[in-house]
């Protein structure tokens, strides 16, 4: 079967972990704040947030654009004709699922059916061209599917401004947080918003410089290279390489779409607008409803009220619970990407939810079982993101059967340099995700002495200079 086809977005040159970001956020802060009025700021965000993205592929403002007034349109038809206002709904949530559907699944679908069709030996004469991903399509496409079900349960309509701002709004547009409208269109209608907070632009700026830090050092400086070696080998992993890789990987895909969710969260904030936070240390969860609380929590809850409640939720029955579970967790999966080893891993962790409640009733309260609960849900987590970083089926099994194979020799992938630096590094991010599990980081800094937070501010932002790996894109580009 087919999997991997969908081409991802080129990488542009003003993204977070690139140095052309800094002039560009620059220019836009001090013209924010030296423009009159709200309207003039909103449109300056707007065109700073078109200008990002044309970066990616100047022609793909066009369907970014179209999307938001197709949207925008649809609900004013809901709310001004409600007779019809179901119809409306269906067509507002219909046409950004189409364009998700062409641009991410098209080529998936076809190369699939293609390989029925070669298998059954059926002549064929057609076939789709390769289709450029749009960056951030699953993202701003989620944001305008929302607002539309949001209107269509009762949720005031925005000003066609404040939408166009809400669904664009360069921060976060290409990869998150997925932000609901009652998290940003009230921000847009308080006139405090856009009045210079230096508060907020130093809270901003810290929150930036750690995400930035997330990134650049642990995500790219890291992590990145053991898990390329790893799950890129074309030769056979042996065990010590196949759990060092997957465990680098494991830290390579947090701290890269935490590092830019956190990244977002300060720029946005920098403006005035609060981001809700997409991460809350999840490798410290406990249970699988645990991570996914903890873990992309923006994706999390928007499949959980606009998928899994709409099919039904925890109505209808333990049977009907289950599969609600299961194919929210495998749609979730989908929308990672266009790939059997996505849908795998949705397909993974819907069973780790079902077992979860299944097994619910037993005592996890004494802290012996807590400590196996995490462990277990850890190495489950583990395991899963082979199938999430995997090209292909057989080159998952390759390494999970690495994994399980301890005799093996070590063909030495990985130096040991590398070995010590990834398995340490994931020593001490579990370490301080335990210490932080039940805390945030906003209250443990306010806590701390003005010269303790210099120091660290300062070591970290020498740390990025220094120790940053190469600038590789933000994994989430490609979803």
């Amino acid at each position: 079967m087919v999997s991997r086809r969908t081409v991802p977005p080129p990488v542009p040159h003003m993204v977070f972990n690139q140095l052309q970001f800094f002039p560009f956020f620059l220019a836009i802060f001090i013209l924010y704040f030296a423009l009159p009025g709200a309207v003039a700021k909103k449109i300056l965000l707007i065109v700073a947030s078109y200008i990002f993205y044309a970066l990616f592929n100047p022609w793909y403002i066009l369907l970014l654009g179209a999307a938001t007034i197709y949207t925008w349109l649809a609900t004013e038809f809901l709310v001004r004709l409600p007779q019809q206002r179901r119809l409306w709904m269906w067509l507002g949530v219909a046409g950004p699922l189409a364009l998700l559907g062409y641009f991410k699944y098209a080529m998936f679908v076809e190369g699939n059916v293609a390989w029925l069709f070669d298998y059954w030996g059926i002549h064929r004469n057609w076939s789709i061209e390769q289709i450029l991903l749009p960056a951030g399509i699953s993202f701003y496409l989620f944001h305008s599917v929302s607002y539309v079900v949001d209107v269509y349960r009762g949720a005031k309509t925005a000003t066609f401004l404040d939408y166009i701002l809400y669904v664009a709004f360069f921060p976060q547009l290409v990869s998150g947080p997925i932000v609901r409208r009652k998290d940003f269109i009230p921000q847009t209608e308080n006139p405090d918003v856009g009045r210079l907070d230096w508060k907020k632009v130093n809270w901003g700026l810290v929150i930036f410089v750690f995400g930035l830090f997330q990134k650049a050092v642990l995500a790219d400086g890291v992590f990145a290279d053991a898990a390329v070696v790893v799950f890129e080998s074309a030769e056979r992993v042996a065990f010590a390489d196949a759990w060092i890789g997957v465990l680098a990987f494991t830290g390579q895909i947090f701290f890269d779409f935490a590092g830019y969710s956190t990244c977002a969260i300060g720029i946005s904030l920098c403006f005035g607008y609060r981001l809700p936070i997409n991460f809350h240390y999840p490798y410290a969860a406990i249970g699988f409803s645990d991570f996914w609380q903890r873990w992309h929590i923006s994706l999390s809850s928007w499949l959980r009220d606009y998928l899994y409640i709409s099919l039904g939720g925890n109505r209808g029955g333990t049977f009907k619970t289950y599969c609600n579970l299961m194919l929210t967790m495998v749609l979730g999966g989908l929308w990672h990407g266009a790939a059997w080893t996505f849908v795998a891993w949705g397909t993974l962790h819907g069973s780790y939810l079902v077992a979860e409640r299944l097994i619910r009733s037993f005592e996890w309260r004494s802290k012996g079982w807590l400590i196996v609960g995490w462990a277990a849900t850890f190495i489950l987590t583990v395991i899963a993101w082979v199938f999430f970083r995997a090209a292909s089926f057989s080159d998952a099994a390759s390494i999970l059967q690495a994994m399980a194979s301890p005799g093996a020799a070590s063909t030495h992938l990985v130096d040991m340099q590398s070995r010590w630096l990834v398995s340490l590094v994931m020593l001490g991010t579990l370490v301080y995700s335990f210490v932080m599990r039940d805390r945030t980081f906003a209250e443990v800094w306010a806590k701390l002495p003005l010269i303790l937070k210099s120091v660290l501010l300062g070591l970290t932002i020498f740390l990025i200079v220094v120790w940053r790996g190469e600038p590789r894109e933000f994994i989430y580009f490609a979803f």
